[in-house]
């Protein structure tokens, strides 16, 4: 493994002032909510607001969500990905988070509804997996059981690093 400045200059990182995530207009239901996740999660995590936006800023750091053409232009197949399958890519000053979303499941107004996230099992929604994911291994969230007061661990760091790289996760089963 690379430490040292090897290791930064071979990263995304996210601090509270370069810090944006992204989606694209018009993105589904399912990725929207992974976006509002994050937002909040890493706004506390980073001790600073995450701006949500529709394109990338030059000079920030991006942690761009669900398939869209910046993530297809890097080559990421989130289509065809497979059940619940999603990638992880950092790639210069951008992060991607994505996998397949069915476009016509609205998550948002499920949860409203009061209905059981855990309880889900063939509407996809791989992108708020990766998030989750995401805030877990590199931001060190931890979600032991649904309260915001009581069952998630919210740390609070200065920057976040993920090393450049591509990671596709799927799970042991399809099925639980």
């Amino acid at each position: 493994m690379t430490t040292g400045l090897i290791a930064a200059l071979l990263a995304v990182t996210l601090t509270p002032t370069s810090t944006e995530v992204v989606i694209e207009k018009g993105a589904c239901p399912t990725v929207r909510f992974a976006a509002d996740e994050l937002t909040n999660y890493l706004g506390r995590v980073l001790g600073a607001a995450v701006p949500l936006v529709h394109e990338p800023t030059d000079g920030k750091a991006s942690v761009i969500l669900g398939d869209s053409a910046w993530s297809r232009a890097t080559g990421l197949d989130a289509a065809n990905a497979g059940l619940d399958c999603f990638y992880t890519k950092a790639e210069g000053n951008r992060l991607y988070i994505c996998g397949k979303d069915d476009p016509r499941f609205d998550l948002p107004a499920y949860v409203a509804k009061g209905g059981s996230y855990a309880s889900l099992m063939y509407n996809e929604r791989a992108t708020v997996h990766g998030v989750y994911a995401f805030l877990e291994t590199y931001a060190g969230v931890r979600f032991y059981w649904p309260d915001e007061e009581l069952g998630v661990v919210t740390p609070r760091t200065e920057r976040i690093e993920i090393p450049d790289g591509c990671v596709k996760t799927a799970p042991k089963c399809t099925i639980r």
